[in-house]
């Protein structure tokens, strides 16, 4: 989480190309691959959290890890079509 939380906050920050040139994309690109590294050690945290402490139907918790992906995908991509 820590991972994820420094690179978002990085790229947020992060000069416009016309103030640095070609290292814009460069960096924005390495930046989104630690991203998704980060991602893939949350997701499976987050299953297993959901596992451990689901009162009943432990499997039915740990599914909406890996069902949320797909609609939360949808949601931001309907909010960037209107």
């Amino acid at each position: 989480m820590i991972i994820m939380g420094s690179v978002t906050v990085i790229v947020g920050l992060m000069p416009p190309a016309s103030m640095i040139g070609i290292i814009a994309p460069i960096s924005l690109l390495v930046l989104r691959v630690i991203q998704g590294i980060a991602v893939g050690g949350e997701w499976g945290g987050a299953a297993l959290m959901a596992l451990e402490h689901a009162p009943r139907q432990a499997g039915f918790a740990a599914s909406f890890a890996n069902a949320g992906g797909r609609p939360g995908l949808c949601l931001r991509l309907s909010s960037c079509l209107s």
